[in-house]
């Protein structure tokens, strides 16, 4: 998978789409630290990290959910 094929969407969308009771899988890339203070119920944590090597952000982009 590459980045570009995964969807962005503006937070306005995302309330909409929440609202609207459309399933939504909530990919939030911050730090595990970050993620623990707050977070959107239900979001699922992958710290994106630009500072790792490019082939362990691809296995942490191929470890997100897809459904």
């Amino acid at each position: 998978m590459e980045i570009s094929d995964v969807g962005r969407i503006s937070c306005q969308e995302l309330l909409g789409h929440i609202n609207a009771g459309q399933p939504v899988t909530v990919i939030d890339t911050r730090t595990n630290s970050e993620y623990a203070r707050a977070h959107i119920p239900g979001a699922v944590n992958i710290c994106y990290d630009l500072s790792v090597p490019p082939m362990e952000r691809e296995i942490l982009l191929s470890a997100m959910p897809l459904d």
